[in-house]
């Protein structure tokens, strides 16, 4: 099935693009409520505290929407089940308003291969010819437009 959201499944079938913020600036706290080592901490992940947080997701989003909605995907693209097209996606202050009530944490943003099983230690997918796993939390955050435009340049 489709998933909206983190919990919501929909029996129908469908694609998604997430967006992540990977070198987010909001900091959380994590403190002891008491010294009883056996009381769990209060944990507070302060997720979207700052503006370049909130810009970062809002531009995010509006990518995602202008790729999933080029002509080469409309034949695979059913109506946009989120964000909800009514939305304005132009009005800075609509989008920012949405990011904040749909946004959750992700356990693994970046797609994680597990080293030795899955990837040897270059990276290298175990099984696979020419395919490499790259851990998107360590790369330069120019290294897609680059894939991107030199995929761009091998067409020509």
């Amino acid at each position: 099935g489709c998933v909206v959201g983190q919990l919501d499944f929909l029996p129908r079938d469908g694609f998604q693009l997430h967006c992540s913020t990977m070198r987010a600036t909001s900091r959380g706290t994590l403190t002891l409520q008491s010294p009883d080592p056996h009381q769990a901490p209060v944990i507070d992940p302060n997720y979207l505290s700052t503006q370049d947080d909130i810009e970062d997701l809002r531009n995010g989003v509006r990518l995602a929407v202008e790729i999933l909605e080029q002509d080469a995907l409309a034949e695979f693209r059913g109506k946009r089940l989120s964000p909800d097209p009514a939305l304005d996606l132009s009005d800075d202050e609509v989008l920012d308003a949405w990011v904040r009530e749909t946004t959750h944490s992700a356990y693994h943003p970046c797609s994680t291969c597990a080293m030795g099983s899955v990837v040897d230690s270059a990276g290298a997918v175990k099984g696979a010819v020419s395919y490499t796993h790259l851990r998107a939390h360590e790369t330069p955050e120019h290294l897609v437009c680059r894939l991107l435009l030199e995929k761009k340049k091998k067409k020509k």
